[in-house]
C-alpha cells in the first residue's frame, strides 16, 4: 500500500473541534487511514516559572532605576 507516517501539529480554537479528512485521490480507491491519535500539549511549569522570573527580574531593575532617580 505505500504507508507513510505523517505527522501534522494543530491547535484547537476552542474547547472541542472536528477533525477531517479529505482525499484528493480521483476514482473508488481513496487514501487510507490508519492509527490516527490526536495528543493534548500542555504547556510546560518550567515556562511559566521562568517568565515570572523575568518578571521579578524587571521589576527590580525598575525599582533600582527609581531609587537612583531618587537620590
Amino acid at each position: 500500500m505505500g504507508w507513510a507516517s505523517q505527522v501534522f501539529f494543530f491547535t484547537a480554537s476552542g474547547t472541542s473541534a472536528t477533525l477531517a479528512f479529505l482525499s484528493l485521490t480521483a476514482g473508488p480507491f481513496g487514501v487510507a487511514l490508519d492509527n490516527v491519535t490526536i495528543a493534548a500539549t500542555p504547556i510546560p511549569g518550567a515556562i511559566l516559572l521562568f517568565g515570572s522570573a523575568l518578571g521579578g527580574m524587571g521589576f527590580l531593575g525598575f525599582r533600582r532605576k527609581k531609587l537612583e532617580a531618587a537620590a
